[in-house]
């Protein structure tokens, strides 16, 4: 891209020049979208100054922009932190939020999770702990649910803070908790079921599980995980001939929405 300075300049400055018609609507940007289970890095950095930059961008032609930041509120991350309090220091709710109130909480969530991780490794069969604390974040209206709120509340704030810093903001925050709890999810599991582009998997290793085809250009939906790779896309490439690494799983034989279909419901 080149740039004429003095033809760019006059042309401005010219009584002639024609007015640029007034931008129709509303453009929605979504960006940032950090797990809230750790401090943010400079990865989600990058995510965030390409999203903001976009953002200014739209603004500055005349387009009314809402930013949206999403908040993966019910997912593996937050569940393995919420793993690591109860299982692996042994903390009540309350003694959390002293934590919360008297350590850098991002910084020390991070390091909890790294924990975690390695504690998985030590016995895969631990994976049906995380299950089940999965299970109790989507449902709510429990302790484990409780527990996932209030860490989920500080390392936003703690992440909002830290986007402050640079000048970056948002308009709404989007929480997967509440696209569950608001029926979004249900609604639209109910259309995808009628228009028939999921179905009950009832053999092989996704039996019981509602799956939805990967069609063989990859142009089945991709949904962005919460690492920032695209998910279908991945899949799609290395579905391979077997069937079932053709299917992508939008919720699990446990009746657990992965985050393809609550990013579908989004």
């Amino acid at each position: 891209f080149f740039l004429d300075r003095r033809q760019f300049l006059l042309a401005r400055l010219s009584p002639d020049e024609p007015a640029l018609p007034a931008p129709a609507g509303k453009a929605i940007v979504e960006h940032t979208a950090i797990n809230p289970n750790k401090a943010a890095h400079i990865g989600h950095l990058r995510n965030s100054a390409l999203g903001d930059t976009l953002v200014r961008v739209l603004r500055f032609r005349g387009i009314a922009v809402e930013v949206q930041n999403y908040i993966d509120d019910t997912g593996v991350q937050v569940a393995d932190v919420v793993v690591g309090f109860r299982l692996l220091d042994g903390k009540s709710l309350d003694q959390i939020r002293e934590i919360a109130d008297t350590t850098r909480f991002d910084y020390y969530c991070w390091d909890l999770y790294s924990k975690v991780t390695e504690w998985y490794d030590g016995d895969k069969a631990r994976l049906e702990i995380r299950a089940a604390v999965l299970h109790d974040l989507e449902h709510g209206g429990n302790d484990t649910a409780a527990m996932g709120t209030v860490i989920v509340d500080r390392i936003v704030r703690a992440h909002l803070k830290t986007m402050a810093r640079l000048n970056i903001g948002y308009d709404l925050l989007t929480y997967e908790g509440d696209i569950l709890r608001l029926q979004f999810w249900a609604h639209a599991f109910e259309t995808l079921k009628q228009q028939g582009a999921v179905f009950l998997q009832t053999e092989g290793k996704l039996a019981g599980c509602w799956v939805m085809k990967i069609e063989e250009d990859g142009s089945a939906p991709a949904a962005a995980d919460g690492s920032g790779g695209s998910a279908g896309a991945r899949s799609a490439s290395e579905g391979g001939d077997d069937p079932e690494q053709r299917e992508k799983v939008i919720v699990r034989s446990n009746g657990v929405v992965t985050y393809v279909g609550k990013d579908l419901a989004n």
